[in-house]
């Protein structure tokens, strides 16, 4: 019922962000209405991106790549997970649990930064 929709919109923000950030950042720029240019979305990003890498680190991922398109400005940081795949290649609890915190932790740190 309604308890398990709203159970399915973390599920979902993770889900979209993690395979199309573009979607989550565009979706963000809507809701606060104007449009950052400059120094101001560059700290933004920075900051967003220093969320991931921060609980990356703490969750005991290691970077596997940082990347920052050159068109829209969308940067996005890869991580190994800790290798604990079972031999039909599922991640462990522990591994899904870590993503989980990197995937939002991005969003959070802009958040905790700006409201």
């Amino acid at each position: 019922s309604l308890s398990y929709l709203l159970a399915l919109i973390p599920i979902a923000f993770i889900g979209v962000g993690s395979t199309a950030p573009g979607l989550i950042a565009g979706a963000i720029q809507m809701g606060r209405g104007g449009k950052e240019e400059g120094e101001a979305l560059r700290e933004r990003i920075c900051r967003h991106e220093a969320g991931h890498f921060l609980c990356g680190y703490l969750c005991g991922l290691p970077v596997k790549g940082y990347e920052v398109n050159g068109d829209t400005g969308v940067a996005c940081v890869e991580f190994h997970t800790g290798g604990n795949a079972d031999s039909k290649g599922e991640l462990s609890n522990d591994d899904i649990a870590a993503l989980a915190v990197v995937a939002m932790s991005g969003s959070v740190a802009e958040i905790m930064a700006y409201g």
